[in-house]
């Protein structure tokens, strides 16, 4: 009898090990388990400025899902907890539900894709609320436009460019003209974007250029991104008014004056 009762209790013992050591089925963590996947894409050091439910630019707040989810804008224009993808800034990128209050994207945790209105196409955009939550000194944080309806969104301009002599086909493209037009400038935007002065590079002091998506026709009119200004025009810095782009080979109309902005580039000051 006491045989039996031990053979009983090692059975159990070992029934208790395998429960112990037993794979998870799902291959991955679930929702019962939030420490495997806590805030992960968190900004280090972000101070909030959004209120519930979570900040998409510091992507920390109450979300349910941080595996599945970021911190992103709806179509309604809401702060809201959305599918996150892995799309990157910059790449192009693809709107689920647009102008909806579900509307949500597949990009990167931190980002949200914006149409390029009139292109038919869209790319991810990093979420700002100032130029500090940028990557590199000086660059816009602006609205865009996150739907067709007006709905409008805080984001970094793209990628700045700088213009330096001593680098391959000078560091950047030509904003006295477009790429598009052309094509033998020695450090062209990539296919279908267009070339614009914007802010001058505060350490070294020499010139930027941003290859933007869009481009108008204005020349003189107010403006607040670069790309609502004309080709060869730029919306300047501290005036927001679109002025002509100048340097040493694209000298001003006999009324202006070229004022540096930066080392190599300036704009067409009327006199």
């Amino acid at each position: 009898m006491k045989a039996l009762v031990s053979y009983v209790i090692i059975l159990s013992g070992l029934a208790c090990v395998r429960a112990q050591f037993s794979p998870i089925a799902d291959g991955g963590a679930s929702k019962a388990d939030a420490s495997a996947c806590p805030a992960h894409d968190a900004k280090p050091s972000c101070n909030s400025t959004s209120g519930p439910p979570c900040d998409p630019v510091c992507q920390s707040g109450t979300c349910p899902d941080w595996c599945s989810q970021k911190c992103s804008i709806a179509g309604d224009g809401t702060v809201a907890c959305l599918s996150k993808g892995a799309r990157e800034t910059e790449m192009s990128c693809t709107i689920s539900l647009p102008d909806s209050p579900q509307q949500h994207d597949d990009c990167v945790p931190g980002d949200v894709c914006l149409p390029i209105i009139g292109a038919g196409s869209a790319f991810c955009f990093q979420h700002c609320s100032g130029s500090l939550d940028c990557p590199g000194l000086g660059v816009r944080c602006a609205e865009r436009p996150l739907t067709t309806t007006g709905v409008m969104a805080m984001v970094c301009d793209p990628t700045y460019s700088l213009c330096d002599p001593a680098a391959p086909g000078g560091g950047c493209c030509d904003p006295t003209t477009s790429a598009t037009t052309n094509p033998t400038t020695s450090n062209p935007c990539p296919p279908g974007r267009f070339c614009y002065l914007v802010s001058k590079d505060p350490v070294t002091q020499n010139s930027r250029t941003v290859c933007e998506y869009t481009t108008d026709t204005n020349t003189k009119s107010e403006c607040s991104l670069a790309s609502d200004c004309a080709v060869g025009y730029s919306c300047h810095p501290t005036q927001g008014v679109c002025r002509q782009v100048c340097d040493s080979s694209h000298p001003c109309p006999i009324n202006a004056t070229c004022t540096p902005n930066g080392n190599q580039y300036g704009f067409c000051i009327p006199n």
